[in-house]
């Protein structure tokens, strides 16, 4: 299993085709991770991530921190939780 990390922070301006493109790839669904982290975001990226990327990918995991505390711990977090 390949385990893809994204840590985010008030992204949700960024809205495009990224999952889509993501989940395009050559890898069959059962072999991909995606572990997002909410950075503590204050817009609505959290609920755009969870809508948008969720049905494409059934091995996923969603972390939310209360605030940023940078981009650091977000990836330590996301390795923490990958499984691949």
């Amino acid at each position: 299993m390949l385990s893809v990390c994204v840590p985010f922070w008030n992204q949700e301006h960024r809205r495009g085709g990224q999952w889509e493109c993501l989940a395009a790839n050559t890898l069959r669904k059962d072999q991909l991770e995606l572990i997002a982290v909410d950075n503590g975001s204050t817009d609505a990226s959290f609920l755009y991530v969870d809508v948008s990327a969720r049905p494409l990918f059934p091995h996923s995991k969603w972390v939310r921190f209360s605030e940023n505390f940078g981009l650091e711990p977000a990836v330590d977090r996301a390795f923490t939780e990958s499984s691949g």
